[in-house]
């Protein structure tokens, strides 16, 4: 028996982050469901490299490392229904990971205040280059963008006699998925003390 068989993971991501966070979970016995936007689906769908050099849905092969242990549904959130379908997933759920800009999921009628008032254990975990909050909420990101603003350019991989160098891979990525991970262990932790979930 896996340390997580018992917990329901909705992933909402659209970024490395989110879906390598809800990979952890999943890893370790998480029943993951990842939701997916109709057409494409997740944007990670689209990168290179693919299997055999071809394009396809099924054939990236990041998104293939970054979802095994997963199940997956198409949602329309831009839709009544498909907002219907999250809140009635949502509700039995324990944990939910999302990655969209701040605000965007209040707009819809799906931030924390309505998913709590659906499921108060619910967990959510929003995982943004900037935050929620604070003046550069609303500022686009990038992994490069987060090893400069992190100091990661600087300290890690920088030199004083050369320009700032990025890392392989999406270091701060594969970070933020480790940090989210950590926390939603944290509010699970919480949870089993309080009964109460947390954003």
């Amino acid at each position: 028996m896996n340390i997580l068989s018992d917990i329901k993971v909705l992933e909402l991501a659209h970024s490395l982050s989110g879906a390598f966070c809800a990979k952890l979970l999943a890893d370790q016995g998480a029943n993951t469901i990842k939701v997916e936007p109709p057409g494409w689906g997740d944007p990670a769908r689209q990168e290179p490299p693919f299997i055999n050099g071809v394009p396809h849905p099924d054939g990236s092969t990041i998104f293939l490392a970054f979802n095994t242990n997963k199940r997956g549904i198409t949602l329309d959130l831009e839709q009544a229904a498909g907002r219907e379908l999250l809140l009635r997933l949502a509700a039995d759920a324990d944990v939910l990971i999302e990655s969209h800009p701040p605000g965007q999921l209040e707009s819809l009628g799906l931030g924390y205040p309505a998913l709590k008032e659906t499921n108060p254990r619910l967990i959510v975990t929003s995982i943004t280059y900037f935050g929620q909050t604070g003046p550069y909420r609303d500022y686009k990101g990038g992994d490069l963008v987060a090893q400069a603003m992190g100091g990661f350019l600087h300290a890690v991989t920088g030199s004083a006699d050369l320009p700032p160098m990025g890392t392989a891979l999406e270091q701060m990525e594969i970070t933020a998925a480790r940090n989210g991970a950590i926390a939603i262990m944290a509010a699970l932790f919480h949870r089993q003390q309080s009964g109460e979930g947390r954003h």
